[in-house]
């Protein structure tokens, strides 16, 4: 889902501030948007395969196969790590085109906060990374996960 807001935020951008489909804007809209797409769905993907039977995730007396916590656990520190640099950089990524639009300062500050709602985004993946670490190092990994998937 997070995927999908972010993809239509860059569009927009797109549509509004790059006309001529040319400029770091529309060039740093474009390479988020070609990384984020494909990460995504992949590293769904990946953490749903990463047991077989899918049953032996929760329930590790299954027979059958997973792959070692070690890569289960440095897949979610790399989604993590991914949503804050995504984040700050949809944060970032506009500030130069508010600055120049031909608006009073008080205006550009106005359009600038706006824009800096993004922060909260970056608060929430910066908590997630914060307590996907901490679920690297813990023993009671159903509680800790909670607080993962909370954030």
């Amino acid at each position: 889902m997070m995927m999908l807001i972010k993809a239509s935020i860059l569009l927009e951008w797109v549509r509004m501030f790059c006309p001529t489909k040319s400029g770091l804007l529309w060039w740093g809209c474009m390479i988020l948007l070609a990384f984020d797409l494909p990460f995504h769905p992949s590293a769904i993907i990946a953490f749903n395969l990463q047991c077989n039977p899918h049953a032996k995730m929760w329930n590790r007396l299954l027979p059958g196969t997973c792959v070692s916590d070690a890569s289960a656990r440095s897949l979610d520190i790399i989604s993590s790590v991914s949503s804050v640099f995504i984040d700050l950089t949809i944060l970032v990524l506009p500030q130069k085109v508010i600055w120049g639009l031909k608006l009073n300062f008080r205006k550009k500050l106005g359009v600038a906060s706006m824009f800096a709602v993004g922060v909260l985004g970056i608060t929430s993946a910066t908590f997630r990374l914060e307590t996907t670490i901490r679920y690297l190092s813990t023993h009671d990994v159903t509680y800790i996960f909670s607080e993962v998937v909370l954030w």
